[in-house]
Parts: structure tokens; C-alpha cells; sequence
């Protein structure tokens, strides 16, 4: 349905946006008479268009930007969550590395058990690693999730485990599982221990309930 002719400030933004196309199928001249605007208002809307677009691209280049930042932050919590869960008592005397690769993302861990203690250093890949594991990050994701575990994406092709298999099983029974009303701030656990689920995955992330500061339940 065409335009009528009307004062500028009386177009929406998607009329300005159709004469602005009309514009550039047309002469500039003829498309401003058709809609009864001045070639300098046409050309204002125009400049304001390309402004526009031009802080979206940026926006969302950021918004990328930051998205990435935040999932390689993401495995490197991930990594230090594990480091965590490990029971020293079960772990006493293992020593081992293995290599996790991401090729998706490009994002490289060297992880290594000494001392019942686990440490990853992130860019970095052991020389002589007792095993490699690699998968895709956003199959990774999945195990965080607790939507998949490791063994789920080695039988669908999706995990690759090349060295000693046996030393994965072996830092996965070291990993204690956590209830989902585990204390995450002293004086923030709830009165009833709720028992971690049998079919927690060990990788699995738990998130705490949320416990609004100062605030203790009875």
C-alpha cells in the first residue's frame, strides 16, 4: 500500500525504512515528490539509518565478544570446580596428567593429579600425557549440564579417550558428590539434608539453591 505525502516527523521508523529502499531503486528526486519529503530530510534519514546500524553491529560484536569470554571462563571454573569435589583420602598417591582438547573452540587444558590435589593450566598440553581426552566444548557443556556424561559421548563417536582409560575412572571415583542444599556460605544451609541424587553425574555442576544474604532459615 503506498505512503501518503505528510509532515517528516509523522512517518514511522519502518516508513522511513521503506521510502529509504525505494530510494534505492529510484532517483533520490522522484521518490522524495512521490512522499512529499525534502532531498535533505531523505538524506538525514539515511545517514541516521547507517548510524544505527552501525552501533547494532557493534553492540552485537560486543555482545559476541563477551559471550566467548564468559564460555572459556565457564571451562576454566568448571576445571577448578572438579579440583574441588576431590577427596584427598581417595586420591592419596595418584599421580597422572591428562590433556582435555576442545577443538570447537580451539581451548586446551593440561590437568594433572599430584599430592590429591588437581590442577589445570589452560593454552597448555602435557608433553607425556597418560591420556587425551577431546571433545567438542558445547558437547562438554552437556556433561556440566548433567544432560550427557563422558561415557553417554564416547558411545555416540562424540569423546575421543586415547591413552589409559583406567586413570579417568579413577579421578571420577575420587570425586565426591555434592547435595543440592550443600552450605555454599557458612550459616546458609537449610535445616533438612537433602541427599545428593544416586544418578548424579560426578561432572555434573550442582547449583546451590538461592540464599538471599543475612538471611537464615529456621
Amino acid at each position: 500500500m503506498p505512503l501518503k505525502p505528510r509532515k517528516r516527523s509523522q512517518f514511522t521508523n519502518d516508513e522511513r525504512q521503506r521510502i529509504l529502499a525505494a530510494g534505492t531503486n529510484s532517483a533520490v528526486k522522484v521518490v522524495c515528490q512521490e512522499y512529499g519529503i525534502s532531498p535533505s530530510t531523505f538524506y538525514r534519514w539515511r545517514a541516521g539509518l547507517a548510524t544505527h546500524k552501525s552501533e547494532d553491529g557493534a553492540r552485537l560484536h560486543h555482545l559476541e565478544s563477551e559471550n566467548r569470554r564468559l564460555k572459556r571462563q565457564v571451562a576454566e571454573l568448571w576445571l577448578d570446580y572438579i579440583a574441588i569435589l576431590i577427596d584427598s583420602k581417595k586420591a592419596a598417591g595418584m599421580k597422572f596428567s591428562i590433556n582435555l582438547v576442545t577443538p570447537d573452540n580451539g581451548e586446551k587444558f593440561a590437568v594433572e593429579m599430584s599430592n590429591a590435589t588437581l590442577t589445570a593450566i589452560k593454552g597448555e598440553l602435557a608433553k607425556k600425557p597418560d591420556l587425551t581426552i577431546t571433545l567438542d566444548r558445547s558437547d562438554l557443556n552437556t556433561v556440566m549440564g548433567g544432560k550427557a556424561t563422558f561415557d553417554d559421548l564416547v558411545k555416540k563417536g562424540k569423546a575421543k579417550f586415547e591413552g589409559d582409560r583406567k586413570l579417568f575412572d579413577q579421578l571420577r571415583g575420587t570425586l565426591t558428590k555434592l547435595a543440592p542444599d550443600f552450605e555454599l556460605m557458612p550459616g546458609t544451609k537449610s535445616g533438612t539434608v537433602a541427599p545428593p541424587p544416586e544418578s548424579q553425574e560426578p561432572f555434573e555442576v550442582v547449583k546451590p539453591p538461592f540464599v538471599t544474604p543475612g538471611v537464615r532459615e529456621s
